[in-house]
């Protein structure tokens, strides 16, 4: 016959305690609300929504498309349902609603309801719990949507001008705010004329931080400038002029209606659109003061 090995009174009391700990930990729940809402914060690197992202364009005066939405990033530290809502800004107020059966980093998305008013930097705060930030959303001219990519044309002594533009000097950075100068340049040949060049610059002194922003000769260097071969000299060198700081009587205005990063599964371009128009004054043709007229440009980069 076998018997059982007896064991000290004190081993039975651990093995004891160990299992009810074993069962306990394994009773246990995650944490949850009493009202049932989720519970958790923003993450946020600043005073802003960063490093959440919008997704998509968004113009005044259009419906937004259903690829168009804001995406932020909760920290949940209780499950439960959440309701995100921006409230009204502009016309339009972004919410989202669902719930997390879990704790966790979860990114929700806020999608966009109603039309914006107007274009230009419009900011929406956002609060999760007891956390908040401002989500800024750079609204486009809704202008620009048929407009061609890097494009220009204007009218200058009376002739039209039309072309493409070549890229942007360093010193644009977006969003507004960070911008400290702006220069483009493009083309135009061989309409209407042989080596046909454009060429514009801000450089403010200071930093572009409003759209629509507007200069005018104290901050803007302008200039067309063309050549036409089927032409003898010296009239075969049609150059508009210039208009720059200092310029006598010459006067270029310039607005940047819509300057914004625009996101497209997460690509981000730079896409400005400004108009310009005023005189410049044509030094190959006894320095006259012509107009110009009309003048566009849309660079995406």
């Amino acid at each position: 016959m076998k018997y059982l090995a007896a064991h000290p009174p004190g081993v039975w009391s651990a093995l004891l305690l160990s299992s009810a700990l074993v069962f306990f930990a394994g009773c246990q729940k995650t944490p949850t609300s009493p009202d049932g809402n989720a519970r958790g914060y923003i993450t946020s690197l600043d005073s802003g929504c960063s490093p959440n992202r919008t997704h998509g364009i968004w113009y005044n005066g259009v419906t937004a498309a259903d690829s168009n939405y804001l995406e932020v990033t909760l920290n949940v530290t209780a499950p439960g349902k959440y309701n995100i809502s921006s409230g009204s800004e502009n016309g339009v107020t972004f919410s989202g609603s669902g719930s997390f059966s879990e704790i966790g980093v979860f990114t929700v998305r806020l999608k966009s309801s109603g039309t914006f008013n107007h274009y230009g930097p419009t900011n929406f705060p956002i609060r999760f719990d007891s956390s908040g930030c401002n989500f800024l959303v750079y609204v486009q001219d809704s202008s620009v949507r048929n407009y061609p990519d890097n494009t220009w044309e204007a009218t200058a002594n009376g002739r039209y001008y039309k072309g493409t533009l070549s890229g942007f000097q360093t010193g644009l950075n977006l969003p507004p705010g960070q911008a400290t100068s702006f220069s483009v340049g493009g083309s135009a040949a061989p309409v209407p004329t042989e080596r046909t060049s454009m060429g514009m610059g801000i450089t403010p002194g200071g930093i572009i931080d409003t759209i629509p922003y507007q200069t005018n000769q104290t901050g803007i260097t302008f200039s067309i400038s063309s050549y036409d071969s089927a032409k003898a000299f010296p009239d075969n060198y049609i150059l508009e002029g210039y208009a720059y700081l200092g310029e006598p009587n010459a006067l270029m205005t310039l607005q940047i209606k819509s300057m914004v990063a625009r996101v497209t599964d997460g690509v981000y371009k730079t896409v400005v659109y400004g108009i310009f128009s005023g005189t410049i004054r044509d030094y190959w043709h006894q320095y006259h003061i012509e107009p110009v007229l009309n003048g566009k440009f849309k660079l995406v980069n």
